[in-house]
């Protein structure tokens, strides 16, 4: 497996006939927007400071994790549901010297995209490569990330609850085809979300979760294609 260089990070994949382009984290908008928000922070062990307008404003050294930091996924406080049925078009990983920083899950405009755990709104607006984005921060300390919605249903600061409508699915920003992009973060940085997920199943595969080094390796990814059909 290929390693995460700390101080070079780039998230961002290719173009071709049925891969979804990521453009960078950063957005367009570079206001310092940082907020602190009594009352509405999920996890203040891990996080210092609110920011809705940039992905990751966090830049998280990985080289500082130096042991097993675990972490529980869901508690008496915190619910779960699959963001929507549908089968996995791409996975998690390189491709072609660039990342792939989520799985896209196969949609059809409109349909309901729900949030995986309860959380905190962190990110609602229009990021030039993601689209219609929404990021929510979890009280694990998790945040998830969902892209190319057609419409969002959430704001910042908004208090939501597992299996809550977010937005629907759509094909908003750099998107060849109607799909929700889904990421999990841990500090700004992507691990695969199949760790936590069996999404044939819908289930969770752990109520917890070992934060080290080995979570951000980054496998090659595959890309699903269709088998034409032969008339």
């Amino acid at each position: 497996m290929a390693q995460i260089e700390a101080d070079s990070f780039e998230l961002i994949e290719d173009d071709t006939s049925d891969i979804v382009e990521e453009d960078s984290i950063e957005t367009l908008i570079t206001l310092d927007t940082t907020q602190f928000i009594p009352g509405c922070f999920p996890d203040f062990d891990f996080y210092y400071n609110w920011d809705s307008l940039r992905i990751d404003p966090f830049k998280f050294d990985l080289t500082t994790l130096s042991s097993n930091l675990p972490i529980s996924i869901l508690n008496i406080d915190c619910g779960y549901s699959p963001p929507l049925e549908g089968r996995i078009n791409s996975t998690f990983g390189w491709r072609r010297r660039r990342v792939h920083s989520g799985i896209d899950i196969k949609l059809n405009l409109g349909d309901s995209i729900h949030v995986l755990f309860d959380g905190v709104v962190r990110v609602s607006m229009y990021h030039r490569g993601y689209g219609n984005c929404v990021v929510v921060r979890h009280y694990s300390g998790i945040e998830t990330l969902y892209a190319h919605l057609e419409q969002r249903n959430v704001k910042v600061g908004e208090l939501i609850n597992a299996g809550q409508l977010i937005g629907l699915g759509g094909n908003t920003g750099r998107s060849t085809g109607p799909h929700l992009h889904l990421e999990t973060r841990f500090l700004g940085r992507p691990f695969n979300p199949e760790f936590l997920i069996d999404f044939k199943t819908g289930e969770l595969k752990s109520y917890s979760l070992i934060v080290n080094k080995e979570l951000f390796d980054i496998p090659r990814s595959k890309t699903v294609r269709r088998r034409r059909r032969r008339r």
